[in-house]
C-alpha cells in the first residue's frame, strides 16, 4: 500500500503536467502540485520548484506518520506466528498517542 501511494503521488504530479487537447486560444492549467512546478519551471523559478517539491515531501511523510505507521502497528495484533518470533514490534507515536487516549463517556 506504501508503494502503490508513492506511485500515485508520481503519476499524481506528472498527469497534472500533460497537456490537454484544447484550441490553440485556450490553455487548461489543473489545479495541484504538478502543474505548480511545471508554470515554476517554465518561468526558471527553481526556489519555487524547490518549495514545491518539499511541499510535497511534507505531505508523503505526514501520510506515512500519521496513517501508514499505526496500520502497521495495529496489524501486529492480527498476525499469525508459531511463537517463535523474537522481532519487535514496530513503532508509532500516533498509534500510541491514540491508544492512550482518554475519551469521554
Amino acid at each position: 500500500m506504501v508503494i502503490s501511494q508513492s506511485a500515485a503521488w508520481f503519476a499524481l504530479v506528472a498527469c497534472e503536467q500533460a497537456t490537454v487537447a484544447f484550441p490553440r486560444t485556450e490553455t487548461l492549467i489543473l489545479p495541484g502540485i504538478g502543474s505548480y512546478i511545471q508554470i515554476a519551471l517554465d518561468r526558471s523559478k527553481f526556489g519555487a520548484v524547490a518549495a514545491a517539491l518539499g511541499a510535497l515531501l511534507v505531505c508523503v511523510l505526514f501520510t506515512n506518520v500519521c496513517l501508514f505507521q499505526p496500520l502497521i502497528k495495529g496489524t501486529v495484533h492480527y498476525k499469525y506466528s508459531t511463537g517463535t518470533d523474537n522481532q519487535l514490534p514496530p513503532q508509532s507515536r500516533v498509534y500510541d498517542l491514540v491508544s492512550h487516549a482518554k475519551l469521554p463517556k
